[in-house]
């Protein structure tokens, strides 16, 4: 009888284990150093390469349309570029508008990178996504390691 309340009670302590141990299989948003993804800007689609540097240095490079690729903006240290080919304009505050798409996305990456830790992504068809609380400002839609795929911005 003891044999058999020790081994009952040792399959019940390892099936315990086994579900104790069982992870999430949710994925954290991955900001790798260079992602392409679709950016959704008002209802307009933009082939773009974004890019998290280092702490301080996130930048988005426009693939397409074809009549803005190559276009890349730059924020590393509250210093922006802004690049075209052999054409860089370097300034210590940013000449383009608060509403503009780069400003809007540079701030997107930056707020991104701080809040890392806290998104919590939700399966959503093929992936995930996630969306701010309280705010209707932007929608990520990553695959199912947590890869940016799609950023939509603005009406969506």
């Amino acid at each position: 009888m003891k044999k058999i309340i020790a081994t009952l009670s040792s399959i019940i302590l390892l099936l315990s284990f086994g579900a104790c141990s069982e992870a999430d299989s949710t994925p954290m948003l991955s900001l790798e150093t260079e992602r392409d993804c679709i950016i959704n800007y008002f209802g307009k689609d933009y082939n773009c390469t974004l890019s998290f540097l280092n702490d301080n240095v996130e930048s988005v490079t426009l693939n397409s349309p074809e009549t803005m690729s190559g276009l890349s903006f730059r924020c590393s240290n509250g210093k922006y570029t802004v690049s075209l080919g052999s054409l860089i304009c370097n300034s210590d505050s940013l000449l383009i508008p608060n509403n503009s798409f780069p400003v809007i996305v540079s701030n997107l990456m930056v707020e991104l990178r701080k809040n890392k830790e806290s998104i919590k992504l939700s399966p959503d068809g093929n992936g995930y996504s996630y969306s701010p609380p309280n705010k209707n400002s932007y929608t990520i839609k990553t695959d199912n390691n947590g890869h940016i795929t799609k950023i939509m911005l603005g009406n969506n």
